[in-house]
């Protein structure tokens, strides 16, 4: 027997044929042409698809295979409304509509209506409401598409293709149904955010999780609310999700929840609250292993030893001893950091906040405390001192759960849009004030501007949030400065420390507030889950990279080139038999250009976008991207032959003159930003641009100083605004993107502890990260790959050092410039930016966190379900004694718990499940909030619902309709009956 490859028919065929030898061929239509010349004695398939024809005999009937349409996963929008043309075309029919009648029908059946009137309502689709009468008009009502289709073929009485609603007399019923179409039509503005933004706008407050006893970040005040840096930040990014809610009244909108140091992450991860503003090391445990994302470091710090004044133990000698003590919170960075440092002395753990440690040094409990500098000196006591110096570096950010990254950029951008206010000395003072006409590019987004129209700035986001949202929250709390100004300032100055500004020395520095480019915008929505999976079994890394780059990446002729060897470190990771003589050939470079790398990154041609791209809010948000730390730090340039009279920009700004640049590319709208009068084209590529150049069509190219041509026949001038590089993958797989995070961050680590290509596998330091990065530890460390996939891929390419001085030295010299290591010495005012996440896995963690992210992930990590069910309804669900509820819906909870928690007994399952009452008025809105993970309420399927409130519904479990109840004996015993003035009929 045949049939097609990739149908389920050859193994349901293969249930049933234990002898016959079975035949994959590529299509239902080989297999019959086998059949036809005597290959295959039978083809089988769906009954439809198989010949009616008098050369065959059709026989048998071994299985259900009913026929749907499908969409990808990742898009409710999409999904719904291929769903809802569907079931239209079947409402239709039940309704007799047709393609005659449909735009002329004189019906007021409910749905008739709902289907054939344009209605002004907010329907959650992006069509007219009438979008099913259109499709109609053109194609007809399920019967009339199935008679003009299949009736000649398989004739529809009495088969399951008739209506529910048909006459039926061989015990065959039909199956042909539809959800109920009907609008709420008392939506009327529009259900815009989805996730978790929707669902923290429709609550009407963010729950954020903060310190509550440490000065500086956050102390509860006695009106229960919180002050403090942390603080300061949620009510920053309240102000965004509600801005039309008074400053002063931007308390209203937050509930605040203590997060206890040792336990902060799994009330996080378990959905205690919506975002933990508490500044935690970024490390690759807790990224990876708590499913976890991060926002920009807020603070860059390190652990530090804090001692009783005129103390012995004034050293980290005279502490390394036996006997000694010292005392370290749960759960923090520094405990792996104090045992490198410490090895001979004791570990005392508490079990709580950092701010208890003060008091069990002054009582000596302990003879030292370490934990974070910044966090130790807001609480420590007047008769205590730190030791000089730092153990490790520690960035401190803000940090949400892996499932919805569109809150997790909400979170990012807000954090970010403070810093970038600071740079451009936007003040909570003058933000309401200023002209953004004579403001920078990027200022102007921060106030909402585009082109010099307000409220132009494409965010991204959805409603409500504003075009102006980072103005908006600088005007409840003021920008970074300020922030830092008013709670940190006393505690640890700023000036001349690692939190001040990039251009200031510090290591403050922020990816620029840019929308994604207009031919960009139109992103496909979708996800790409297990990418590393799909790697591993094609056995290559598409990597995407820009062909004409000779410094980042060339595809033509031999590959060499920064990005290209960033590809070979990730490849390294993925395939741990491939060696430096064999890497390529694990790795598909395919060639993209500034208009085409979107497209492939966001349809899966690519796995990872290497080539030079600047990470930016609009392509974040917009694009649904995720993109690396950066790995270069650049700013946008102009290049003139170098004969040219045209040195400066101002020079340029003439109507005689144009500038070019790549299509795609963010450089043009940022140059036409201060080039108001030349003259802008666009071009495929940067290399046409400058053969554009080269033959007079252009004046200048603009992009990425580094992509332009450092050689005789160019100069190059300007510096208009920076352009950090970064890798990108799609949203959707988390593991994937941390992975590839991971292996960037890797390289600079290894850098930072001087691990290098020719020392890496022989390397005997103790170093915690060293360590890390070398052994095959025995974690389970929430990646797919061995624990020292770094090690495999410094040893292919380098440490990020390497890479540079091979690809990039030659160029741009290294020294004093962003590119610089943060450690390194610099002598003009440019320090260094390179910089890494720390990695420490959670030695702890020795089960693997299999649910990752979304709501299972939550479910299981919470230990129970939420479940809405009625509580009063018998039959259904009612509310017993002990406070358990019985009834069908809740049976259908409990068997959803039981699956959640398989090792939970029977008898004892109600224990993993918390019942919450659904008010039929208020179900929906209550499911919307998060108030329950389910609706165990069997309610009817309308489009309204579905789409107007973004649910997904279940199969259902009944088919009813409503019904009239009377008093027995009652003269209304009929609709005609009840249809009369003055009678009345009571609905829920």
């Amino acid at each position: 027997f045949c049939t097609g490859v990739g149908s389920i028919a050859y193994a349901t065929a293969r249930a049933y044929l234990k002898n016959a030898v079975g035949i994959a061929t590529t299509s239902t239509s080989e297999a019959m042409t086998m059949v036809l010349n005597g290959t295959c004695t039978a083809v089988t398939s769906n009954k439809a698809t198989l010949p009616h024809d008098s050369r065959f005999n059709i026989f048998g009937s071994i299985d259900r295979a009913p026929a749907a349409m499908f969409t990808r996963n990742g898009d409710s929008q999409w999904s719904d409304l291929v769903k809802w043309v569907v079931d239209g075309l079947v409402i239709a029919e039940i309704n007799n509509v047709t393609k005659a009648n449909v735009m002329s029908y004189p019906g007021s059946g409910d749905e008739v209506f709902t289907m054939t009137s344009n209605l002004d309502v907010t329907n959650g689709l992006p069509v007219q409401s009438n979008f099913i009468a259109h499709a109609v008009s053109i194609v007809g009502n399920y019967g009339e598409v199935y008679a003009r289709n299949v009736e000649a073929v398989i004739p529809r009485a009495n088969s399951l293709n008739a209506l529910y609603n048909a006459p039926y007399s061989n015990g065959t019923r039909g199956q042909v149904f539809a959800d109920y179409l009907s609008w709420n039509s008392g939506t009327t503005t529009p259900v815009v955010a989805t996730g978790r933004i929707g669902a923290v706008v429709s609550r009407g407050y963010v729950i954020c999780g903060t310190k509550q006893t440490v000065p500086g970040f956050g102390v509860v005040q006695p009106n229960g609310t919180v002050f403090g840096f942390d603080a300061d930040m949620c009510r920053a990014l309240a102000s965004v999700l509600f801005p039309s809610t008074p400053i002063g009244n931007i308390d209203s909108r937050i509930q605040w929840v203590g997060a206890p140091g040792s336990s902060r992450f799994d009330l996080l991860r378990n959905s205690t609250f919506d975002v933990l503003f508490y500044a935690s090391t970024i490390t690759i445990g807790r990224d990876v292993q708590y499913n976890l994302t991060f926002a920009q470091p807020v603070f860059n710090d390190g652990a530090a030893i804090l001692v009783n004044s005129g103390s012995p133990y004034n050293s980290t000698s005279a502490l390394n001893v036996a006997g000694v003590k010292y005392c370290v919170v749960a759960g923090s960075t520094a405990v792996p950091t104090a045992a490198n440092t410490l090895p001979l002395a004791t570990a005392v753990t508490i079990t709580g906040t950092l701010d208890q440690l003060p008091g069990v040094l002054a009582n000596n409990t302990c003879q030292a405390a370490v934990e974070s500098r910044i966090g130790l000196a807001a609480v420590k006591l007047n008769t205590q001192q730190f030791l000089p110096g730092l153990l490790d570096r520690s960035p401190l950010a803000y940090s949400v759960r892996d499932d919805d990254k569109d809150w997790a950029s909400l979170v990012r951008w807000v954090v970010n849009g403070l810093v970038i206010a600071e740079m451009h000395n936007i003040t909570q003072a003058n933000v309401g004030s200023l002209d953004a006409t004579t403001l920078v590019f990027e200022a102007q987004n921060v106030l909402g501007y585009a082109n010099g129209t307000a409220n132009a700035f494409q965010t991204g986001f959805p409603d409500p949030i504003p075009a102006n949202y980072v103005a908006h929250a600088v005007s409840t709390v003021g920008n970074y400065g300020e922030l830092y100004q008013r709670h940190l300032e006393s505690i640890v100055p700023r000036a001349g420390t690692d939190n001040a500004l990039y251009t200031d020395g510090g290591l403050l520095y922020a990816e620029p507030l840019l929308s994604a480019t207009a031919s960009n915008t139109s992103r496909l929505n979708q996800t790409f889950g297990q990418t590393y999976g799909a790697v591993r079994a094609a056995g290559t890394l598409k990597c995407g990279v820009d062909p004409d780059d000779p410094i980042f990446g060339t595809v033509s002729g031999q590959a060499h080139g920064f990005s290209v060897d960033l590809c070979k470190a990730l490849a390294a990771a993925i395939f741990p038999q491939a060696t430096e003589a064999t890497i390529m050939s694990y790795i598909t470079l395919v060639p993209v250009t500034p208009a085409t790398r979107f497209d492939a990154i966001i349809s899966g041609s690519i796995d990872v976008l290497a080539s030079v791209t600047v990470p930016s809010e609009g392509r974040q948000v917009s694009l649904h991207l995720t993109n690396t730390r950066p790995y270069f730090f650049d700013v946008q340039a102009f290049a003139v032959l170098a004969n040219s009279t045209v040195t400066s920009l101002a020079e340029l700004d003439q109507p005689q003159y144009t500038f070019c640049t790549g299509v795609g590319s963010i450089a043009y709208a940022t140059a036409r930003a201060y080039l108001k009068n030349a003259v802008g084209i666009a071009t495929t590529s940067t290399s046409e641009a400058m053969t554009m150049v080269l033959n007079g069509t252009c004046t200048a190219v603009t992009s990425n100083k580094a992509t332009l041509p450092h050689d005789s026949r160019f100069n190059i001038f300007g510096s208009i605004d920076r352009a950090p590089a970064a890798m990108f993958t799609r949203n959707g797989d988390s593991q994937w993107s941390d992975l590839v995070k991971w292996v960037v961050d890797g390289l600079v680590i290894a850098e930072i502890n001087n691990v290098t290509k020719a020392n890496v596998m022989s390397y005997s330091g103790s170093a915690d990260e060293v360590v890390t990065m070398t052994s095959n530890l025995v974690v389970t460390n929430g990646l797919p790959v061995p624990s020292n996939f770094i090690a495999r891929a410094v040893s292919i390419v380098g440490n990020y050092g390497e890479v540079y001085a091979r690809n990039v030295e030659p160029v741009i010299p290294r020294a004093n410039t962003l590119n610089a290591l943060y450690t390194a010495p610099y002598s003009n005012g440019v320090r260094g930016q390179v910089f890494a996440d720390v990695l420490s896995w959670n030695l702890g963690t020795t089960t693997p966190v299999v649910a990752t992210g979304g709501r299972i992930g939550a479910v299981v990590s919470r230990g129970y379900v939420i479940c809405g069910t009625k509580q009063t309804v018998p039959g259904f669900g009612v509310v017993q004694p002990n406070g358990t509820v019985y009834g069908f819906d809740a049976d259908m909870c409990r068997a959803l718990a039981s699956v959640l928690f398989p090792s939970t007994p029977i008898g004892n399952i109600d224990s993993r499940i918390q019942w919450v009452g659904a008010p039929g008025s208020s179900r929906f809105d209550l499911l919307r909030n998060s108030t329950f993970d389910v609706l165990f309420y069997a309610s009817t399927i309308t489009i309204g619902r579905d789409v107007q409130y973004n649910l997904t519904f279940a199969q259902p479990v009944f088919n009813d309709g409503a019904a009239i109840l009377v008093n027995s004996g009652s003269p209304y015993n009929s609709t005609s009956a009840l249809n009369v003035a003055g009678v009345k009929y009571c609905v829920v």
